[in-house]
This record gives structure tokens, sequence and C-alpha cells, in this order.
């Protein structure tokens, strides 16, 4: 938020519902070392989906009004760091800005497909699902839920330097 002398005021703060590959605060700290853990919550009549084109044309996470509800992790940043996780989101590239309700938090924003950009069918890369896997896992999300996001069907990234670079990311966060 700007303080009207042209500065921003660092102390603001904003809440981000995180459901896909930033679920796991290591790998949303290295894009916005501002972000913070400040719990989990169920919010029910929202739907996980691996439906939003990627800009490498695989399958990214997504969340859709209906269904049975989707476990997230509610981070706070600084107002000021919200342009680089925009960056790194791809914001209006794919995914648009959305306010949910989230229990126990109140209004927090995400992203969420864009329409130009939902494409049923597709299927994220084998690091990108395990990068949702370990996320769910490090927050302790509900057997049933983690068990469900296992099985969703996934393809080897045909980009051997990604798949490789990507792996070791996600090795990194079995750590946590």
């Amino acid at each position: 938020m700007n303080d009207g002398n042209g500065t921003t005021d660092r102390s603001a703060r904003l809440r981000y519902a995180a459901y896909g590959s930033n679920l796991h605060p290591d790998r949303l700290r290295a894009r916005v070392a501002s972000a913070r853990l400040e719990g989990t919550a169920f919010v029910a009549d929202f739907a996980l989906c691996f439906d939003k084109r990627g800009v490498d044309g695989s399958g990214k996470a997504s969340i859709t009004d209906g269904g049975s509800g989707v476990h997230i992790a509610v981070y706070s940043l600084d107002a000021a760091d919200k342009a680089e996780l925009d960056r790194y989101e791809h914001i209006n590239i794919g995914y648009h800005d959305r306010t949910i309700d989230v229990p126990g938090f109140g209004e927090c924003f995400s992203y969420t497909a864009t329409d130009a950009y939902a494409v049923k069918g597709l299927e994220p890369y084998c690091w990108y699902h395990a990068l949702v896997v370990a996320g769910a896992v490090a927050h302790g999300f509900p057997a049933e839920y983690i068990e469900g996001l296992k099985v969703v069907r996934h393809v080897v990234d045909p980009d051997p330097d990604r798949r490789r670079r990507n792996w070791a990311l996600v090795e990194s966060l079995k750590s946590f």
C-alpha cells in the first residue's frame, strides 16, 4: 500500500489462500520471502482441478465453484510482494485474482484459471503433481484428501532440463 509519499508500507499484509504448487511453505517463501503460514482450512463447495493450461502446456491447479471442498494453506505476505507472486502466477495470462471467504481467516486472495486458459483433460507434469502432494503432506491434510491427490493422472515432462530442476525442488521439500 502506498503511504501517500510514494513509498510502500511493507507492514500492510494480505492473506493468500494456496491450494496448488504454492502449498508448501518453503516453495512459497522461495518465491515471496515475506510469506508466513497462518494456518490451514477447508473451503467447502469448491473443487480442485488441474485444467489450467500452463505456459508449458501442462495442467496446473485451479479451483472451481462446486465440488466437495478443497484444503488450503493460508499465508500472509507483505502487500508490496503481491506483484512478485502475481508474476510467478502469470496473472492475467491464465490466472486472475479471486477473493474467497476462508473459514477462520476471512477474505483471502487466490488465483483461479481464466476461461480462456481452462482446458478440460489436461494433466500436470509429474514434478508439478509431486509439488502439490508434498504441500498437502507438509500441512498434514487428511489422508483421504492426500490419497485423492496422489491418484490424479500426471505425465512426464518432456523437457529434461525443466524436469531435472523441478525434481530437485520436490526432493528439497521432502525434508520439511
